[in-house]
């Protein structure tokens, strides 16, 4: 019966009461019913108590109380919001929807799903807009990612992979895009990062970092002008890290059984860095490259490198070759038996030093060979 007075009442109106099969461009914003309703101002206002339901083309809202305001064709929700759409769903605790801009507004532990349950967005406010399909988020915003690591795990067990907060928050579905801006904190398992502005694009499978961003990852650390995350969406890791003008990485070794930490650190205009899991594979730094290295032993006994790129490989987290090429130069300090024995210098086109268990093994130089080696005496090379 009830249902039938809202049909007659709300049809005399001149609002639509029932879904229509096929909506016109200008879909009509659609009440299916409430369990109280009180009709003010000629039915300019309508309070509504009570399973409040309204659905417009394949939107859906419901919530325990909502103000209808015909005159600016407006409906305010209050107490437990909810918008369904095919692409996913927003709850809150309150909100606020306009037909004639197909937005609406999220308040109170504001909290967007997509379809698939991978994407979610947390903020203090939430709007949403259909039209562009488009989530705006402000007041503390999360993004989150979450993938099922079943190609590893074998148990298709939901896990945390991406967690991303800043000031404000976009999410784009139709490109699935999240933009970050302001205070910038990137969690993604191990990886730890800051930044201005970060750009998650899951088509390009890029994590992109802008504005003194810094990427901190199991005692490595990597910073610049900006940084580029190749991230493998499926099996939840990151390939590779590109880092743009003024690179710097730094590198912390795992402790032998004697205690010594090393550290390296490289310095250039661009560094990549290939990751297998969360090691280093190898480090490459392009014009104007340099690298440095020390051991907790003695922090001013340092190593040097230099030359147009350097190349780092590691193995075990442990460096095991660097190759210096173009104007290369190297200064090393010769130890034996636990005492040093002289600072070394070597001057080449290329050079190529190979480690054994974190210390140097051999030395190779071509191109106009030049330097100074301590061993059990001293020996020149012009």
């Amino acid at each position: 019966m009830r249902t039938a007075i809202l049909v007659v009442l709300f049809a005399a109106l001149g609002f639509s009461a029932k879904p229509q099969n096929k909506p016109a461009a200008n879909e009509p914003l659609v009440l299916d019913g409430a369990d109280h309703f009180v009709v003010q101002n000629r039915g300019a206002f309508v309070e509504l108590t009570g399973n409040v339901k309204f659905h417009r083309g394949d939107v859906k809202f419901t919530s325990r109380q909502a103000i209808w305001d015909r005159s600016i064709d407006q409906v305010r929700f209050e107490g437990d919001f909810r918008l369904e759409h095919p692409s996913g769903h927003l709850t809150s605790a309150s909100g606020r929807y306009e037909r004639t801009s197909g937005s609406a507004w999220a308040e109170g532990n504001a909290r967007l799903v997509d379809s698939s349950g991978s994407v979610s967005l947390e903020a203090g406010t939430i709007r949403y807009d259909r039209h562009a399909r488009t989530a705006e988020a402000t007041r503390s915003p999360i993004f989150r990612r979450t993938g099922k690591n079943s190609a590893d795990t074998g148990s298709g067990v939901a896990l945390d992979t991406t967690e991303i907060r800043g000031e404000s928050l976009v999410w784009r579905e139709r490109d699935s895009v999240a933009q970050a801006r302001g205070k910038v904190q990137i969690r993604r398992g191990d990886l730890r990062a800051t930044c201005d502005t970060a750009t998650l694009d899951q088509k390009s499978k890029k994590l992109r970092l802008e504005g003194t961003p810094r990427a901190a990852l199991a005692q490595k650390t990597l910073s610049g002008k900006s940084i580029v995350l190749d991230v493998d969406m499926r099996r939840e890791r990151i390939d590779r890290v590109l880092v743009l003008q003024d690179a710097r990485g730094e590198v912390v070794g795992d402790a032998d059984s004697a205690g010594l930490i090393q550290t390296a650190r490289v310095f250039g205009d661009t560094l990549l860095a290939e990751l297998e899991g969360d090691a280093f594979r190898s480090l490459l730094v392009t014009r104007k490259a340099r690298g440095t290295s020390f051991s907790n032993r003695d922090t001013t006994r340092t190593d040097e490198m230099w030359g147009d790129t350097l190349r780092l490989e590691f193995s075990a987290g442990k460096m095991s070759l660097a190759q210096v090429r173009g104007h290369a130069r190297s200064i090393y300090h010769h130890r034996e038996k636990n005492a040093d024995k002289g600072r070394n210098e070597a001057r080449g086109k290329n050079i190529r030093i190979a480690f054994d268990n974190g210390r140097i093994g051999k030395i190779r130089i071509d191109g106009n060979a030049k330097g100074t080696f301590y061993g059990t005496e001293r020996t020149k090379v012009d």
